[in-house]
């Protein structure tokens, strides 16, 4: 996949493109972006994803806008994997937040990108005139020289709703299982392995300490999880703990602590990504270090059992 800047134009070929922010490119996101693939492959054209590196109410409203699902880097590699050729990045701007709809497809679609047809999610609307339907974007874009389809709605199993947002809402109650449904894949953290306490090491079960918080992604709720950790090209059935570690009096700081099942080595610096598979139990506080040490030794059983399908 190209990544296209404004500066860059696509002038030479046209293109079957949608445009989103497509925070997690969850289920729904890749239902809509194979419909693109598809028109684009029997017209003879390029795919295309049109979306923005900061979330446009980040721009607008600055500090407003909560952890995001996935990075923007991490966000290029899932478009790419869904099969889009180009992805287009619009730096958002509060003048551009002004452009009516007929002038953002004349201006950016048309103009720079080159864009043919725009398929339009079922329930998307773009330019500052919101209330615009479907009907609106179909003939201004024929004003402009653009086709405007409607996509097909996408139905998930069960009935289940899916949005960027719900995904969000799933992890921050600490409910992996249905985000993953959602996402169509586990949600995962990464960040570098930094210093910590060092208890677990104490207590025969040394965690990797995780720097998931400069990445300003969602941190699942509280509690202890089965994960898949992936550091230095291998993958281990992990426990991950994400709070205040009650039992080694850690105060109000929040930590993501992973300990790999057969790890054996020192990785701090490393960096290290955990894929949530399950949620565990909540986070408590015990009455000795060896009472921890027992919960652990369950926990560990429990994830090696539930992990050890993906590793085989």
């Amino acid at each position: 996949m190209k990544i296209l800047r404004e500066s860059s134009c696509l002038s030479d070929k046209k293109a079957v493109a949608t445009i989103g922010f497509f925070d997690g490119v969850h289920c729904g996101h890749r239902f809509l972006l194979s419909q693109v693939e598809s028109m684009a492959r029997s017209r003879g054209c390029v795919s295309m994803a049109v979306t923005f590196e900061r979330h446009p109410a980040d721009v607008l409203n600055p500090g407003t806008v909560k952890p995001l699902l996935t990075t923007f880097d991490e966000r290029c590699a899932l478009l790419e994997k869904a099969g889009v050729d180009y992805c287009a990045v619009i730096d958002f701007t509060p003048e551009l937040s002004r452009l009516s709809a007929m002038d953002f497809m004349q201006e950016y679609l048309v103009k720079r990108f080159n864009v043919a047809t725009l398929i339009v999610g079922y329930d998307h609307s773009f330019g500052h005139d919101k209330g615009s339907t479907f009907d609106d974007y179909r003939r201004e874009g024929e004003q402009v020289g653009l086709e405007v389809v409607q996509a097909g709605k996408f139905t998930a199993p069960g009935g289940l709703k899916v949005s960027s947002t719900q995904s969000r809402h799933r992890l921050t109650e600490g409910n992996v299982e249905a985000a993953a449904l959602m996402l169509g894949r586990c949600y995962s953290l990464g960040g570098a392995v930094v210093e910590g306490h060092r208890v677990g090491r104490r207590i025969g079960f040394p965690t990797a300490n995780i720097d998931a918080f400069s990445s300003h992604k969602i941190i699942p709720a509280r509690g202890v999880y089965a994960c898949v950790a992936h550091v230095g090209g291998a993958a281990y059935a992990a426990v991950v703990n994400i709070g205040t570690r009650p039992t080694v009096h850690n105060g109000n700081d929040t930590s993501v602590e992973a300990y790999l099942i057969g790890f054996c080595g020192d990785i701090y610096g490393s960096m290290l990504e955990v894929e949530f598979v399950s949620r565990l139990r909540d986070e408590r506080q015990f009455q000795s270090l060896d009472e921890l040490r027992a919960q652990i030794d369950l926990d560990a059983h429990k994830a090696a059992d539930i992990i050890k399908d993906r590793l085989s």
